[in-house]
């Protein structure tokens, strides 16, 4: 467990990108139970990953979540 926890702290891992990962792991443990509210999980990821890769200068990456959020 501590490996797993130095892992992470030596990513440098920010807030929004925590929390886009793990609505992106909600949607898919909501999905493959067939609740409705993996959809709302799904669209939190895509706009977090929206964000973070329009700040990064990834445009066409952006522009390829909106694909995704629709």
């Amino acid at each position: 467990m501590e490996e797993i926890i130095q892992i992470f702290s030596d990513a440098n891992l920010n807030w929004i990108t925590v929390c886009a990962v793990i609505s992106g792991i909600l949607y898919i443990i909501l999905a493959a139970k067939e609740n409705v509210w993996c959809w709302l999980a799904a669209s939190i990821s895509v706009c977090l990953y929206m964000y973070i890769n329009y700040d990064l200068g990834y445009y066409s990456q952006a522009a390829l979540q909106i694909f995704y959020l629709f």
